[in-house]
This record gives structure tokens, C-alpha cells and sequence, in this order.
């Protein structure tokens, strides 16, 4: 079924084996695809429903169906990646990068107000509403956390039990799959990318002790959200590379 036909609605719009889409998507099901009664639409609700729905009311911009079928975790990787990012002052750079986040699996995103950055204002209910669009053109059917800014080392002391790896343009740095193969850990991959500038040299040592590893994304310079991008990517490629049995194509 094409994307066009992939709709989110809250768990607050189901009911039984019936579903309501909020005003927004039923505009878009009604008035712009001009979906009617007796066409068939998948709905997901954001936490991993994700339901066959047979369209029993649309008109007027109320949009009504009946459940013909469920399924949990559909379109989501059987891995854990999550992605912490430097605030940035362009919002539609940080914007860019949570969108391609979420489409490329990222199931979490904590932004991050460095030291090295003025404070930055973010638009919190704008980017959860990228999300929910990025959720959807990629076919998913959960939508990542996104957590409001917090200091970086306040996140690192959240995270003292389950380290994972720095973005980092230094010559020391690892490229970033052979940390993730040298880690052992084949389910989960927390990476952390700095603002402009990237992070300073007090945050670097704050993540050097507290167990986070460093990591190269190649030999060329990236602005945030390549980088965040670039980062996601190849970690979702490797923990995905490392579920597979030995039948499966490479």
C-alpha cells in the first residue's frame, strides 16, 4: 500500500476495534487524498500499533473506520539507537537532522545545550511534529522520545551505565563501525554529536571518563546535522548487519 495511505492516530483514538484520525489527518485523508467509505488505510498510533483500518465515515472532515487488522513493531529496527545532538542555532539544520534520524531508526533524541553555545530556544512541539512526519513517510510506526535540551554533563551522568560513542575529528578517533564491532554490544548504540565547533574539550574528558569511546565518521569535515546523519546511518547499518544469521544476504 502506498505511503500516501499511512495515517497516525493518538491511542486516545481508539476504541474497541474502531478509530477516529485527529483533525489534521482526516483533513488529509477527506480533502486531499479524497479518501471515501470502503477504502482501506493503515493507521499506527505512534507507540508500535499499527492497524488495518476499512474506512466506514469520511466526510466533512470527520474520518471514521473500523480495524480489520493489528500488528505490533511494524517498520521498526530490531535494534536500539539513540541519538544525542548539540542544540543548534538554524533551526532547520537541527530539524533536518531529527527528521533524518527518525527516518533512518533512531528510537530516541535528547538535544543537548553545550558549554561552547549560547542557549538556544527550541520549538519542542514543532520538531515532535517532524517526528510524527518523518515516522510516517518512513513507514514506521513508533515515534522516537525527543527530549527537551539538558546540559551535557548532566546527560553524561545519566548515561554512566550504558556508554557509547562520540562523533570526534581528531587523528585518535575510530572509524565509527569498528567501535561499534570492538563494543560487543550488537542491540544498542547511543552516539553523541556536538554543536558547531563540536563539544570542548572539558565535555570531550567528561565522556573520556566516564567510558564513552570516540569516533572518527571519516576524513572530512561535517557541519552538525551530516554529522548526526552520516552517525546514524552507519551505526544502524552495523547493528543491523550484525542481526542477521549467515543465510541472509550481506
Amino acid at each position: 500500500m502506498p505511503p500516501t495511505t499511512f495515517f497516525f492516530a493518538p491511542p486516545e483514538s481508539f476504541s474497541g476495534d474502531q478509530v477516529s484520525l485527529p483533525a489534521d489527518e482526516a483533513h488529509h485523508a477527506s480533502r486531499v487524498l479524497r479518501l471515501k467509505a470502503g477504502a482501506e488505510i493503515e493507521v499506527v498510533d505512534g507507540r508500535g500499533g499499527w492497524h488495518r483500518v476499512l474506512l466506514t465515515h469520511s466526510d466533512g472532515g470527520r474520518v471514521e473506520g473500523e480495524i480489520r487488522e493489528r500488528r505490533l513493531g511494524v517498520g521498526e529496527p530490531g535494534f536500539d539507537l539513540e541519538l544525542a545532538i548539540g542544540v543548534l542555532k538554524n533551526r532547520s539544520r537541527l530539524e533536518t537532522a531529527i527528521e533524518k534520524a527518525v527516518e533512518i531508526g533512531v528510537n530516541e533524541i535528547t538535544l543537548l545545550q553545550s558549554s561552547a553555545v549560547a542557549e538556544v530556544r527550541v520549538d519542542l512541539e514543532r520538531c515532535e511534529r517532524l517526528a510524527r512526519a518523518a515516522m510516517k513517510q518512513s513507514l514506521r510506526s513508533v515515534v522516537p522520545r525527543l527530549h527537551e535540551p539538558r546540559s551535557f554533563a548532566d546527560f553524561i551522568e545519566s548515561k554512566l551505565n550504558e556508554p557509547g560513542v562520540v562523533c570526534d575529528a581528531s587523528d585518535t578517533a575510530i572509524p565509527l563501525p569498528k567501535v561499534i564491532a570492538q563494543s560487543g554490544s550488537y542491540d544498542h548504540c547511543l552516539i553523541l554529536v556536538g554543536p558547531e565547533g563540536g563539544f570542548t574539550a572539558d565535555e570531550l574528558g567528561l565522556a573520556d571518563d566516564s567510558g564513552f569511546a570516540r569516533a572518527s565518521l571519516g576524513s572530512r569535515r561535517l557541519r552538525t546535522e551530516t554529522a548526526a546523519i552520516v552517525a546514524c546511518g552507519l551505526a544502524a547499518l552495523a547493528l543491523d548487519r550484525t542481526q542477521r544469521t549467515p543465510t541472509e544476504s550481506a
